[in-house]
């Protein structure tokens, strides 16, 4: 399962964060990028794999 979360940088600028809690047991794992295109990019990326 894969979370989209928009985070304020100190700027003001925007930036999200992808969150991926795995079901395994495996600890979450997160990665952020610059706008959300390229977190939604890397959503279907990890999940067509």
């Amino acid at each position: 399962m894969a979370t989209i979360q928009k985070r304020i940088n100190k700027d003001g600028t925007p930036s999200y964060r992808v969150m991926i809690r795995q079901i395994d047991g495996f600890p979450p794992a997160s990665k952020t990028f610059r706008t959300r295109q390229a977190a939604n990019q890397e959503c279907f990326k990890l999940f067509t794999k």
